[in-house]
């Protein structure tokens, strides 16, 4: 909804999460975030690399079946060259009560012990990783691999839990000092982005004038154009 109206009002927007196949295109619509399924495809080149023979993921909600695709997926068009580790694909529980016989499930039955798990909620991640300890599931040979961006936020607090002795792997965005969330620096970056803009129209001669839109009267922005461009160019 709110790409549309960008779109027909002519208003730049600027995305920091990443969005799907799903999402209306637009001139006017640009992303500053990590295109979508470019976690997954990082995890994928870092598994490749570990040449694991088979692992385990586990998400958290459907909508992310998009955002894992790439490691289900073959990495390139000669992956029928190297030997493709096998995958279970497997859905976190709605409630951290039943993380317990979910693991429980992984070290029993699936006998697993390379998992990659991707949620968006760094809470669960840090409840998942306390119990997995408290069921020596992070000794040898438990690997664990997350997708989240600020799984490093959590080093603290893992530290005070106790000693690791598993591989525990997390992908990270941005710089750590000083400590801050991928979302949180990406606006920060947004914003820096549209003053810049703003800035550089000033600059130009072309300064863009505040107008009043009405969506039922199919009003359009008129500096609308030229400041997504000014966006797009910096």
């Amino acid at each position: 909804m709110l790409h549309s109206l960008c779109h027909h009002l002519q208003i730049p927007c600027v995305a920091v999460s990443n969005f799907g196949l799903s999402t209306t295109v637009s001139d006017f619509l640009t992303q500053l975030g990590p295109r979508r399924g470019l976690a997954a495809q990082a995890t994928r080149e870092f598994i490749h690399n570990l040449r694991w023979n088979s692992f385990l993921l586990a998400y958290q909600a459907d909508s992310d079946l998009e955002e894992v695709a790439p490691l289900m997926t073959d990495r390139n068009d000669d992956d029928h060259l190297t030997m493709r580790p096998s995958v279970k694909v497997k859905k976190l529980p709605r409630s951290t009560d039943e993380f317990e016989p979910f693991l429980k499930y992984i070290r029993n039955k699936l006998k697993q012990t390379n998992i990659v798990v991707h949620s968006n909620n760094i809470t669960i991640l840090y409840s998942l990783i306390q119990l997995a300890r408290g069921m020596n599931m992070t000794e040898q040979p438990y690997s664990y691999v997350f997708t989240h961006t600020d799984l490093s936020l959590l080093e603290d607090f893992l530290n005070n839990i106790g000693p690791f002795h598993c591989n525990i792997t997390g992908l990270q965005l941005v710089k750590n000092d000083p400590m801050m969330k991928t979302e949180l620096a990406l606006t920060t970056e947004t914003v820096s982005a549209i003053g810049a803009a703003v800035a550089k129209l000033q600059e130009l001669g072309y300064p863009p004038r505040p107008a009043s839109l009405l969506c039922d009267a199919r009003d359009s922005w008129r500096d609308g154009k030229r400041m997504h461009e000014a966006i797009r160019k910096l």
